[in-house]
C-alpha cells in the first residue's frame, strides 16, 4: 500500500532482472515466518475525515507470494483486539484489488493495544500483530491553499501541486493522492516528511479529463506503523486538450537549517540556459525517469530538482553507491583500529571462514583484491541474477560467496561482485565489533549531520553492503563533497586523506568486464565527461539505474542525481549524458556543439551490420534508412541517428538518452572488428556479428 506510483511497470527488463532481488534486501518484499505460508501485513490506525469525524481503519494485505486468487482465496479472516473487546471476519472487511488488500471502516477511535491478524486458505495460514500506540489528532490540510484549486484548468504538464503544512508539534508525513471521475485511483506518492509540493509525471494526467486530488496527512512514514491520519476533501480540477509542456523557471534551492548553504546559478557564473534545455528535455519526457538532480557549486547547493512525485526529505535507494560508502567505512577503520593491512590475507579477517579459504589458491585472496573486484571468485550480475539471488536468499551470504569457484588468480581480473563488497561488511564487524550501520551511525553519519536513513539487510540479518542504503539526496552530496574535500567536513576531519587518495586511485584500469568509467579503485570508479573535445575527469559512486554521486576537482562541483531503478533500461546512460551534455557545458559556459555538415551515406555503408555485447548479450544493429544511418539496440528506446564525427568516430542522438559516441574499431586487414558506445561514463564494446542473431 505504498507504491511510488500506481503506473508503475510491471515486467522486468533485462538488466533490471538483475536488482529485482534487492527488493529482498530492502524490506519491500515480505517474507512469512517458516511456518507461515500466506504473508501477511496489517495496520489499525485513526483517522479524522474532511468532515472533522474520526474513524478507526483495518487494513490488511496480502503479499505477492501468495498464490491463490483474490479475494475468493482467502477462507477467513479473523481480527482480534485488546482485550478481545474487537472481533471481525471476513465478511466486515471490502477487497480492493490494485492493494491487494482488505479493509474495513469503524467509528470512533481505535483501543490502544495489540491487534491480531489471522488468514487461512484452507491449507495455509498466516498472521500478523498490529499496534495503536497513541492519540495524536492531526488537523486537516485546508484546501483553500491547494494548487490547483478548486474547477482549476491545468493547461500544461508535468503539473505540480502545492498546498501549506500543517500546524502540528509532532514531524509529519505528507502523501496526494489523484483519482479520475470515475474514481478509480490514477497516482499516489509515498508519505513524505514535511513535503508541500509534487511535480508530477508526465504521463499521469491525460488531455481534456477531469479529475480530483487530496491530501493526506499522518504521523509515521510507514503505513503499518501510523497511528493517526488526516485527510482532506477532494477537490476537483481539470486538464485541457491539448497540454502543453509546462515552463520551467529557475528557483535557487530552498535554504535549510543545518543543511546546505545555498546559492544561484547567476552567482556561480552557470549558464541558465543550458540548465534550462535540459529541464525541458526532462519535463517533455524526452529524458525520463529522472527522480533527483542536485549540483553543488564551490561549496554550496545552486540546483535542486525533484520529479514523479519525489522531494528532498524522501529517502531514494542509492543501489551500488553503498559500496562506496561501504568503502569509506573500512579506511575509517583503517585508520582508527589499526588492525585492517590492505595486503593482509582475506582468510586473517574471517576466522569463522577459514576452512573455505585456507590451503587453497583462494588463501591468496588478500583485502585489496576484494576492495577492488579482483579476488577472481566466479560472479557474473551483468545478464544473469543468478550469483546475487542466491547470495541474498542463502543461510549465509558470506559463505556462499566464499564457496564460488575461483575462475582466476587473485588480483588478476576485474569481475564486478556485490558478494565481494558483502564480504567488506564482515570485515568491517570482526574488526571493529560493529555491524556497517551501527559504525556509518557512529562514524560517518552522524558526524556529516545525517539523520534519514534506512540500510537494508540479507536474509542472515547482516547489513546488505553491497547495495541495499537508502539516503536522501542532499546527504547523498555531503558524502561527495567529503571526498572532494579529501575527507573533511566543515574543516574536522572524518575520513584519513590517504584514503581518500588510495579510494579514487584507479587501481583496474581499461579491463573488458568495466562497462562503467576507465578506472576502478576502492569501490569507487574513476573516468572522463567529454565535452566538446576536452576530458573532465571525474571520480564517482555509482548505482544501478542512474544513482550516481560525481565529484569533478578541477570545476569544484559535486552532482547527484537519483532514478527510477526498476524498469530504467537506460537509466544509468541517461543520468550521465545529462551531466555530459547540460550541467557540466553549463559549469563551463559553454553552448552546444555545432551541426555536423551533411555527407553522402554510402560512404559509411561499411559500418552497417549487426554486433554484438558478449558480456550482456545485447544485439546492436546499423542500417541505413531513408538516406540517413541509423543504429539500434534494446539499451534505448527506439533507433538513434548516427552523424560521421571523425575518421572513426560517430556522434548520435537518441530521443531517450541524449547525445552520445561510436567508436569504430578495425583489425590488420582494415575490417571492422568492433564498434564502442560511449554514453558520459558508460563504454560498451560491440564485436561485429557473421551470421544472424538479430533477425530479418
Amino acid at each position: 500500500m505504498t507504491s511510488q506510483s500506481l503506473n508503475n511497470k510491471n515486467q522486468p527488463h533485462l538488466f533490471s532482472k538483475v536488482l529485482l532481488v534487492f527488493l529482498l534486501i530492502t524490506g519491500c518484499v515480505y517474507q512469512a515466518a517458516a511456518d507461515e505460508n500466506i504473508p501477511v501485513m496489517s495496520a489499525v490506525y485513526a483517522v479524522q475525515r474532511s468532515d472533522g469525524s474520526l474513524h478507526t481503519y483495518v487494513d490488511l494485505v496480502i503479499g505477492k507470494r501468495f498464490s491463490g486468487t483474490l479475494p475468493d482465496g482467502i477462507d477467513s479472516i479473523s481480527v482480534t483486539g485488546p482485550d478481545n473487546v474487537l472481533r471481525l471476519e471476513k465478511n466486515d472487511f471490502q477487497y480492493n484489488p490494485l492493494w491487494r488488500a482488505f479493509w474495513c471502516i469503524l467509528p470512533g477511535l481505535p483501543k490502544m493495544g495489540t491487534y491480531t491478524f489471522s488468514v487461512t486458505d484452507g491449507k495455509n495460514k498466516g498472521q500478523s500483530l498490529a499496534s495503536y500506540t497513541r492519540v495524536n489528532k492531526i488537523d486537516l490540510p485546508n484546501t483553500d491553499n491547494f494548487k490547483p484549486a478548486r474547477s482549476n484548468i491545468l493547461t500544461c504538464t508535468p503539473p505540480v501541486f502545492s498546498w501549506l503544512p500543517v500546524k502540528s508539534d509532532i514531524p509529519l508525513f505528507y502523501q496526494v493522492e489523484i483519482r479520475d471521475s470515475h474514481r478509480n485511483h490514477v497516482y499516489r506518492t509515498e508519505y513524505v516528511h514535511d513535503m508541500t509540493l509534487v511535480r508530477l509525471p508526465p504521463d499521469i494526467l491525460r488531455p481534456g479529463q477531469a479529475y480530483q486530488w487530496r491530501v493526506r496527512v499522518a504521523d509515521r512514514q510507514d503505513w503499518r506503523r501510523l497511528d493517526n491520519r488526516s485527510q482532506s476533501r477532494w477537490v476537483s480540477f481539470s486538464t485541457a486538450d491539448p497540454l502543453d509542456i509546462c515552463e520551467y523557471r529557475y528557483r535557487p534551492p530552498e535554504q535549510i537549517e543545518g543543511s546546505w548553504e545555498v546559492s544561484s546559478l547567476k552567482e556561480q557564473n552557470i549558464n541558465l540556459d543550458r540548465v534550462q534545455e535540459m529541464m525541458h528535455q526532462i519535463l517533455s519526457n524526452n529524458l525520463k525517469n529522472l527522480h533527483s538532480i542536485l549540483v553543488i557549486k564551490n561549496g554550496r547547493l545552486v540546483l535542486e530538482e525533484y520529479f514523479s512525485g519525489y522531494r528532498g526529505n524522501l529517502k531514494h535507494s542509492v543501489q551500488s553507491v553503498t559500496k562506496s560508502v561501504t568503502s569509506i567505512l573500512i579506511g575509517i577503520a583503517k585508520e582508527q583500529e589499526g588492525k585492517i593491512i590492505l595486503d593482509g590475507k582475506l582468510s586473517s579477517y574471517l576466522p569463522e571462514y577459514k576452512d573455505l579459504i585456507s590451503g587453497n589458491d583462494k588463501a591468496e585472496i588478500t583485502l585489496d583484491h576484494v576492495l577492488t573486484m579482483r579476488a577472481g571468485l566466479e560472479w557474473n550480475e551483468m545478464h544473469a541474477p543468478t550469483s546475487l539471488r542466491e547470495m541474498i536468499w542463502s543461510r549465509d551470504a558470506i559463505k556462499y560467496v566464499l564457496e564460488q569457484k575461483l575462475v582466476d588468480p587473485p588480483g588478476k581480473r576485474f569481475h564486478y561482485s556485490t558478494g565481494l563488497s558483502t564480504i567488506l561488511g564482515r570485515v568491517l564487524k570482526n574488526t571493529t565489533g560493529m555491524n556497517a550501520l551501527q559504525f556509518a551511525e557512529k562514524h560517518l553519519f552522524k558526524p556529516l549531520g545525517i539523520q534519514d536513513y534506512l540500510w537494508g539487510t540479507t536474509a542472515d540479518g547482516s547489513v546488505s553492503t553491497g547495495a541495499a542504503l537508502y539516503l536522501i539526496p542532499r546527504d547523498m552530496a555531503k558524502l561527495g563533497y567529503l571526498f572532494l574535500k579529501n575527507g573533511t567536513w566543515h574543516g574536522k576531519r572524518i575520513v584519513p586523506e590517504d584514503w581518500v587518495r588510495e579510494s579514487i586511485y584507479p587501481r583496474v584500469k581499461g579491463e573488458k568486464d568495466m562497462v562503467s568509467g576507465t578506472g576502478y579503485g576502492y569501490q569507487w570508479w574513476s573516468g572522463p565527461l567529454k565535452v566538446q573535445g576536452r576530458d573532465i575527469n571525474a571520480y564517482y559512486a555509482a548505482g544501478h539505474g542512474g544513482q550516481y554521486i560525481v565529484q569533478i576537482p578541477e570545476l569544484d562541483l559535486i552532482i547527484v542525481t537519483t532514478s527510477e531503478w526498476k524498469d530504467n533500461n537506460a537509466g544509468d546512460f541517461r543520468a550521465g549524458s545529462i551531466m555530459e551534455n547540460y550541467i557540466v557545458p553549463a559549469v563551463l559556459n559553454v553552448g552546444p556543439e555545432k551541426r555536423l555538415p551533411a555527407f553522402d551515406v554510402e560512404q559509411y555503408r561499411y559500418v552497417t551490420g549487426k554486433y554484438r555485447w558478449k558480456k550482456g548479450r545485447l544485439p546492436l544493429k546499423i542500417f541505413i534508412e531513408n538516406g540517413k544511418l541509423f543504429g539500434q539496440t534494446v539499451l534505448f528506446d527506439g533507433r538513434f541517428e548516427m552523424l560521421p564525427a571523425g575518421r572513426e568516430l560517430f556522434r548520435c542522438n537518441s530521443k531517450d538518452v541524449g547525445n552520445f559516441r561510436i567508436y569504430v574499431h578495425k583489425d590488420k586487414k582494415g575490417k571492422i572488428s568492433s564498434l564502442d558506445l560511449e554514453v558520459a561514463f558508460t563504454r560498451i564494446r560491440f564485436q561485429k556479428k557473421k551470421g544472424l542473431f538479430w533477425g530479418n
